[in-house]
């Protein structure tokens, strides 16, 4: 079992600088939802995949989209717009999903759109207390080029009864696949 260990504001800012020199912050994967711009650490997400046939299970919770088979792996997949109370877009064939590379259960969060890398300098970040965002989701907002980037922290996107509600609706749809002998669903 992996445990997460969340990154905080001040780590999240200074910490694993990028390699082209000093005085720059971790690389940022800057995607859009509702027409604001949000970012997750690089190195926190494992790979963005395009938004495929998910699978549903009854009474599976509003947040959850469904459940993607990445390789023989079942993941939820978080509609990461519903989690922060914002208004949604349907998925179409381009919708990305950013599968997270840390956590328990593993999750993938739906975004609108992924834009770009963003590589901060000094002063363009200010951290972000955890008692001023919903769960401590943000830490910290990126100021560059007059565009805001809210800096989310992975491991703190769901309570600990979300992630372990969906961690059983995991195991249970993980079953389901091992017993179809690894079809996708």
């Amino acid at each position: 079992m992996v445990t997460y260990q969340p990154t905080s504001a001040a780590t999240y800012a200074r910490s694993r600088p990028h390699a082209l020199g000093s005085g720059t912050y971790q690389p940022i994967l800057v995607f859009a939802l509702a027409d604001q711009e949000y970012g997750i650490p690089v190195g926190d997400v494992q790979e963005v995949v395009p938004m495929a046939r998910l699978a549903q299970t009854p009474f599976q919770p509003a947040v959850l989209d469904g459940f993607l088979n990445l390789a023989g792996v079942v993941v939820p997949v978080v509609r990461l717009d519903r989690l922060l109370g914002l208004p949604g877009k349907p998925p179409n064939l381009y919708t990305p999903l950013l599968v997270l590379r840390h956590g328990t259960p593993r999750l993938a969060v739906r975004v609108d759109r992924v834009d770009r890398v963003l590589r901060p300098a000094e002063g363009d970040v200010v951290p972000v207390r955890p008692d001023e965002s919903f769960n401590g989701c943000v830490c910290g907002v990126s100021r560059t080029d007059g565009r805001v980037v809210l800096l989310l922290d992975p491991g703190r996107l769901l309570l600990d009864k979300e992630q372990q509600v969906l961690a059983e609706f995991q195991d249970q749809e993980q079953e389901r696949l091992r017993a179809l002998g690894g079809a996708v669903t």
